[in-house]
């Protein structure tokens, strides 16, 4: 598998949320003993924007691989072997709800992972999923159908190379335009 291959199955890709998939998010994110701690995120809908990484584990088991170990799952969410490249590729997964990525305070964080090969791309989509107001994401009830619109998968440096807004977001049409004209973009 390449990143043209890893594309290709993003984009348009369908599943449905199971009640056993809704149970394991809350269950991680309230911290239940067994289960992956993720009380860390803001709000537990955030927790749901692992679905779409966590279906592709799933079901590409021997190339994909869920990131679980610290401190890597703090830069990347995937790990696979790119058949074009002598090394891992290290991706973390960004949904985008509107037309702006907002790194907020985490682009030295990003950039450093980059530098020290703990992060090497960043995978942007949309899903169909319901929203708030001001598009804030709700939680993902059971027997949702999914659906991944593929944008780009770009690597740190080009992506932080775009003109961010004066809010510090990055327009996501930006990042696409610049993965065009680089070698390390799809």
């Amino acid at each position: 598998m390449n990143l043209s291959d890893l594309k290709n199955h993003i984009d348009g890709l369908k599943f449905t949320v199971t009640q056993e998939d809704v149970e394991r998010h809350t269950n991680e994110y309230n911290n239940v003993e067994g289960y992956q701690d993720k009380s860390g995120y803001s709000n537990r809908s955030n927790v749901d924007s692992e679905y779409v990484e966590e279906h592709l584990a799933k079901i590409f088991p021997d190339d994909l691989e869920k990131i679980t170990e610290k401190p890597l799952k703090y830069f990347a969410d995937i790990r696979f072997e790119d058949d074009d490249k002598d090394s891992s590729t290290l991706i973390d997964f960004k949904e985008i709800a509107g037309d702006f990525f907002n790194p907020q305070h985490d682009i030295e964080r990003y950039l450093r992972a980059f530098a020290e090969g703990k992060l090497t791309h960043f995978c942007f989509y949309r899903t169909n999923r319901e929203r708030a107001d001001k598009n804030i994401p709700l939680v993902i009830e059971a027997n949702t159908e999914l659906t991944v619109e593929f944008l780009c998968i770009a690597d740190p440096y080009t992506v932080f190379s775009c003109k961010p807004t004066k809010y510090g977001s990055i327009p996501i049409k930006s990042i696409m335009q610049m993965c065009k004209h680089s070698k390390d973009c799809i």
